[in-house]
């Protein structure tokens, strides 16, 4: 049964679907004047590149980077920017970001009935341990997606999307074409291509509707995820890293990769990290992050301390003719600490 959460964000109510229903996924948003801002919906992952597209598509399709980031819906309400995550929160720290961006304001005030849909990451943000940072700035905001509110998603078009990017002078993913499915060997090639440059995926968008959307991820965005991880182990189920090994070992089968297998056990610097927190009991992990807008790093401060996340560095810097407040946290990864405890205490376990 769908359950929904009621929040608010500089005096504005609405509500947020935490359970999905058979309506509406999880992240849903719900205004009082009726405006509904879809969830983003879950891609499927093929693990064999040629096998998936052979099985999925018999029409054309576009093949574009798949980026390593957060997932965020960027709206226009009531003269305001709003940018959500996955899970339906407002984010103080993307808006920051993104108010300095004027394509995506000047985007959404021509079309306020659409939603952009786009990756957030980089350097100093809050969300992700690794990523891939091909803008070479510290965040980035790449659109890949713009759908309609108030229905079930329907998504414009890639080429009608390129063209609005480049009007507004907006950074997206990278476009690589339309292909075919039986295009397998060119397929092979950019999936081999997008390892060698350190890019996490491919994503596939296929121009007929009854046709999914898929996903597929190179054999380096798996030893990211693993280095990146070491560290929060704990926190994942162990599908975490059984998933990521299949992952990588079906790439270099499909694609005879000659990657070092050391990359396989090279955890040492993670585990070292987990030992650390053992003296103390706890398991903590360090981010550093940053704004220009007071007022949104004053509503990411009081987001961390209704989650009882301890701050324990604030610093402003000037550059050039802004001050950008610097701001550091710890947030204590309770199952890891639960772990380790129960393991220097003596306790005993079975495996």
């Amino acid at each position: 049964m769908e359950k929904r959460q009621e929040k608010e964000f500089l005096g504005q109510g609405y509500e947020v679907v935490v359970r999905p229903g058979t309506n509406w996924g999880k992240g849903t948003l719900f205004f009082a004047d009726g405006q509904i801002i879809p969830d983003y919906p879950r891609m499927p992952r093929v693990l064999h590149l040629a096998q998936g597209i052979t099985r999925h598509y018999e029409e054309a399709f576009w093949v574009e980077e798949k980026v390593d980031g957060y997932n965020v819906r960027v709206f226009w309400r009531n003269e305001q920017l709003w940018a959500v995550t996955r899970s339906g929160n407002v984010c103080p720290f993307t808006l920051d970001k993104l108010n300095r961006i004027p394509g995506v304001t000047a985007l959404l005030k021509a079309q306020p009935h659409w939603i952009l849909c786009g990756e957030m990451g980089g350097f100093g943000n809050p969300y992700n341990y690794s990523f891939y940072n091909r803008s070479q700035k510290k965040t980035f905001f790449y659109l890949f997606d713009i759908m309609n509110e108030n229905k079930s998603p329907q998504f414009l078009s890639p080429p009608l999307r390129y063209g609005l990017q480049e009007k507004y002078g907006l950074e997206s993913s990278v476009s690589f074409g339309r292909f075919f499915p039986g295009e397998l060997g060119v397929l092979g090639e950019l999936a081999r291509y997008a390892d060698r440059q350190g890019m996490e995926g491919l994503i596939f968008k296929p121009e007929n509707p009854g046709e999914p959307v898929l996903k597929y991820v190179t054999f380096q965005s798996v030893i990211n995820d693993i280095e990146a991880m070491n560290p929060l182990l704990y926190e994942e189920q162990p599908e975490f890293l059984l998933n990521r090994l299949k992952r990588g070992t079906y790439f270099l089968y499909e694609h005879g990769q000659n990657h070092s297998l050391d990359h396989w056990y090279d955890f040492a610097q993670g585990i070292n990290k987990i030992a650390e927190t053992n003296g103390e009991g706890r398991a903590y992990q360090e981010v550093d992050t940053y704004f220009y807008d007071p007022l949104m790093a004053q509503l990411f401060l009081e987001l961390l301390k209704d989650m009882q996340i301890p701050i324990y560095d604030i610093r402003k810097k000037a550059q050039a003719k802004n001050e950008i407040i610097y701001i550091k946290f710890k947030k204590e990864l309770m199952r890891s600490s639960d772990i380790i405890k129960h393991d220097w205490a003596g306790n005993h376990r079975i495996d």
